[in-house]
């Protein structure tokens, strides 16, 4: 077995089901890049996979999980998001209730944060184009 398939499994005995590092359904968590009012969102593999994180898991809040008008708001955003298809926007692979909670899995994909985008472009005086290419 190699050293990051070893070093996975023992994250996921360890950890309790909450954290980083832990076994969600068929994926293993690393990373929480995100926390907001609505859902918090990790950097994940599947198991079984070598260990890097490859996917996007956006799980809704434990709290909002029974509150309808939440669930179908996450669950829209989902479907509305899996239909769109272009180069510059992420793919959704699955949207799945694990663990009694709602999740989307989507692609990872590995660029600057418009966050980041934003901060270079306020740092050196340029404005953020509107279209690319």
């Amino acid at each position: 077995m190699n050293e990051t398939r070893s070093r996975t499994s023992a994250i996921q005995q360890r950890a309790p089901a909450h954290a980083v590092g832990a076994r969600y359904g068929n994926y293993v968590l690393f990373d929480q890049v995100g926390d907001g009012g609505f859902a918090e969102v990790f950097l994940a593999c599947e198991l079984g996979d070598d260990g890097e994180p490859s996917l996007v898991i956006k799980r809704l809040h434990e709290h909002l999980n029974e509150h309808k008008e939440s669930v179908d708001m996450f669950v829209t955003e989902a479907r509305l998001m899996a239909d769109l298809d272009h180069d510059n926007i992420v793919r959704i692979h699955y949207l799945e209730r694990i663990d009694d909670r709602w999740a989307i899995v989507m692609e990872r994909v590995d660029c600057d944060s418009l966050g980041e985008i934003f901060d270079l472009a306020v740092r050196i005086g340029q404005p953020i184009p509107l279209s690319a290419g």
